[in-house]
């Protein structure tokens, strides 16, 4: 649970807040549309005598029923211009989270399904965040020129928002009508946002914009509250006619969605390959491929690979670019797994008795951190999610790969080089049994890479296992105990 609020605080850092000018743009549009609401009442001269409800249902009033073929469809910008932006909100956060500082955070839980939680917990506060802006700027405008009540003005509604005079004027249930109007609005949102996630993750953001895009094409022309685009439109609702849908499905096909959202996205993404970037105790490890192919596409990317390796050395992989070296190393941390054959850690084998690697240190491709943070806040970060080191040993572990732990310059503004350190101290701060380093000296010159040496030279002595990749000949012989050559997914020399 730990491990989830603290994944969920992150989110809500760099989902959200970072994020706020996606919001602001939210805002604007709100605003703009009640700016056209307010507008209307000034022609009709109504002026002050608006409250909160009136402005809900002229966002909310939707459009009547699609009759036949040749009705005139005309759909409400403000029903869909929030829900977009709403869906660009959440847009490819939380795949482009894992792809990089999200990815470590993630090794460090070492459980899938705290990231996903968390993310599901991110987009219900995210859904959550775009109704308050619209509540709170409902609520200033209603302060400002009109009347800080619940209570519907019938005359606004129909003269201003275009009910039907009939229907309103003997409704007992418009109060109650707004009210929950704004609730199962807020309710869609989310079972929409949680749509846009799962499907996001199983098939891509682009298809995760489409999904939503779909649910609100279906909610204009057809007729059942269970298909929800519908719960944003209150003039087919049963409250305001006879004829109106019952939003008691909207609310009941929100929840199933939203349940089968969190259970599918969860589903796939334990089983889910993440193909991009993703203590003190010194144990004797051993790990083990046995028989191990991956296929990507039809292409087969490793190709029947046996290995054994144990604690206390180097082993430096060698290959082309594109021979599998990555994917070697993707596969025995377990950010993918293996199409065919085995990885066993110390007996336990990898995606079965384990997700990762119990104690792991990864550096894989280019680092990714929080680029407003420094590179002692961002450590101190990963590092609270086991507790492992303080903070002295934070600033110790900066200070070993060439970094002042004082410097208040944030991550964006470092240098490649110093990126890289900052990458490498984090792969082996919590001094992990495995660490995986693919292309350590990448962007160092000769000072850096010499502490590199000496940072791999102590962690082999405590008793780590490492692996690492190095398109540098010399350097990789230097640095390895033992070279394995990879050449097309297949082991060439050992």
């Amino acid at each position: 649970m730990k491990n989830v609020w603290f994944q969920v605080r992150y989110d809500i850092v760099n989902g959200i807040v970072h994020q706020w000018k996606k919001f602001l743009l939210l805002a604007i549009v709100y605003g703009v549309l009640i700016t056209q609401f307010l507008a209307v009442c000034r022609l009709k001269h109504l002026i002050g005598q608006y409250t909160i409800s009136d402005i809900v249902l002229y966002l909310f009033k939707g459009m009547s029923w699609i009759t036949d073929d040749k009705s005139e469809v005309i759909i409400p910008t403000a029903y869909v211009l929030p829900n977009v932006l709403i869906a660009f909100a959440i847009g490819n956060y939380p795949f482009k989270d894992i792809n990089g500082y999200g990815g470590m955070v993630l090794m460090r839980a070492r459980k899938k399904s705290v990231w996903w939680i968390s993310k599901c917990i991110w987009a219900v506060i995210t859904s959550v965040v775009t109704y308050a802006i619209l509540v709170v700027e409902v609520v200033a405008v209603a302060l400002a020129g009109g009347r800080l009540s619940w209570q519907v003005n019938r005359d606004i509604c129909y003269r201003v928002s275009g009910y039907d005079k009939t229907l309103i004027k003997n409704n007992v249930n418009l109060t109650r009508f707004a009210v929950y109007m704004l609730l199962v609005g807020l309710l869609t949102t989310i079972a929409i946002c949680l749509v846009q996630i799962c499907v996001s993750q199983i098939f891509g953001p682009i298809i995760g914009y489409v999904a939503v895009v779909v649910i609100l094409i279906m909610g204009v022309f057809f007729k059942s509250f269970l298909f929800i685009g519908n719960g944003f439109m209150a003039i087919r609702n049963v409250l305001y006619t006879p004829q109106g849908g019952d939003i008691r499905l909207t609310v009941i096909a929100d929840i199933v969605i939203i349940a089968v959202s969190v259970i599918v996205g969860y589903v796939s993404f334990k089983r889910m390959d993440i193909l991009k970037k993703s203590d003190w105790r010194c144990v004797i490890m051993v790990i083990k491929l046995t028989d191990v192919s991956k296929v990507i596409k039809k292409a087969k990317v490793l190709d029947n690979i046996n290995l054994e390796l144990t604690s206390g050395k180097v082993y430096g992989l060698k290959g082309k670019n594109g021979s599998g070296k990555t994917m070697l190393m993707r596969v025995i941390c377990g950010l993918i797994s293996a199409t065919e054959g085995t990885v066993e850690i110390d007996g336990k084998i990898l995606g079965k008795d384990m997700t990762f690697p119990d104690s792991v240190g990864v550096l894989i491709e280019n680092p990714a951190f929080i680029g407003n943070y420094t590179g002692f806040k961002n450590l101190k970060v990963l590092a609270s999610i086991q507790n492992r080191v303080d903070d002295e040993h934070i600033r110790e572990v900066i200070h070993q790969v060439g970094l002042d732990p004082d410097d208040k310059r944030t991550y964006r503004k470092y240098s490649l080089g110093m990126k890289q350190k900052l990458g490498i101290a984090a792969a082996y701060m919590e001094n992990p049994d495995l660490i995986i380093l693919d292309e350590p000296i990448n962007a160092l010159d000769e000072a850096g890479a010499k502490q590199v040496h000496e940072r791999l030279e102590e962690q082999k002595k405590r008793g780590a296992l490492i692996i690492i990749a190095c398109h540098d000949k010399e350097e990789l012989e230097m640095l390895s105990d033992e070279i394995i050559e990879i050449s097309e997914g297949r082991i060439v020399e050992k």
